[in-house]
Parts: C-alpha cells; sequence; structure tokens
C-alpha cells in the first residue's frame, strides 16, 4: 500500500527543522513554539480521535486566536478532518445556517460562547466542547507522536469557508 503525503505529514517536516522557531506570536508578546504547537495540536487530535473524530469528519471551531484554537485547526488537518471556522460575532441565524449546512460532528470553542450559539450548536447535535479541557484529557505520551495520517490524502478537503456573499 502506498501512502500519500499530506498537511500533518508536512507540518511535522517543518516541525524537524525549525522545532523551536517561533510558530504563532500574539499581540501579547506570548510566543509559541513549532515544537510546542506540534504537541499541543497531536494532543488535541488524539482526544478528538477518541471522540470519533475520522477522516472527512466536519469540526466546526470557535476561536479567539489563541494557541489552541491554532493546535485544533492542526490536530483536524491531521486526522484528515475538515474544519470550518466559525465566527461568535456573526448573528446567531447565520451561525445555524452555516452549521445547518455543513453539519459538524462536534465544536471546538477557546471562548465562552453565548446562549443563543450554544443552541444553534445542539440543534445541529453538536455540543460545544472546550479545546483547553479537551486537550488535558488526552492521554500521557500522546503530545510526542503523531496520529496515523498516512491515510489522508490530498483529495480531502481541509476547510470550509463560508463568505457574507457580498464578494
Amino acid at each position: 500500500m502506498t501512502y500519500s503525503y499530506n498537511l500533518g505529514l508536512a507540518f511535522e517536516q517543518i516541525v524537524d527543522r525549525f522545532a523551536e522557531n517561533t510558530a504563532l506570536r500574539f499581540v501579547d508578546g506570548s510566543a509559541v513554539s513549532y515544537r510546542e504547537l506540534d504537541r499541543l495540536s497531536n494532543r488535541i487530535a488524539h482526544a478528538l480521535l477518541t471522540l470519533g473524530v475520522a477522516r472527512r469528519d466536519v469540526v466546526g471551531i470557535f476561536q479567539s486566536k489563541t494557541q489552541f484554537g491554532f493546535a485544533a485547526m492542526l490536530a483536524a488537518l491531521k486526522l484528515g478532518a475538515t474544519y470550518v471556522n466559525l465566527d461568535d460575532q456573526n448573528p446567531a441565524l447565520r451561525i445555524s445556517a452555516m452549521l445547518d449546512s455543513c453539519r459538524p460532528r462536534l465544536i471546538l470553542t477557546d471562548c465562552p460562547l453565548p446562549s443563543a450559539l450554544v443552541e444553534a450548536c445542539l440543534a445541529v447535535g453538536a455540543s460545544p466542547i472546550f479545546i483547553e479541557t479537551l486537550e488535558h484529557q488526552a492521554k500521557d505520551g500522546t503530545s510526542k507522536r503523531l496520529p496515523d495520517t498516512r491515510m489522508v490524502v490530498g483529495s480531502d478537503p481541509a476547510y470550509l469557508m463560508f463568505t457574507s456573499g457580498s464578494t
């Protein structure tokens, strides 16, 4: 069986070359290295696996641009899952329509959601889960090992993007 090259494996190669370099820098001055981001995304990926997320599933992500939000996107890519970034500043009705359209398996968030958004998530059968909590539930040792991504192929969708329709 031949295995494909994919984004999870590509990120691993970047980590191998630039492990201690800054991958993310935030406005408060804090930074995250490629190694830290990789380990965090691996823990989240393993936790997603335990929740039943599989290749080609959709994972919704409400994020406020934290290391956990970016790691969640990488975790989805490593599993071959499709992620959709959701903006909690959108009206609840628009988010409901987006969720109804993409039917995510679950919703990850790194920020508290207003009750109307929680209701929109629950309406499509996807309970919001705090990324940080999910990451802490991952088993010891999973941070250093990439989940088995060899079956992820280039034709697997990486993300879904909803536009305002004005462009």
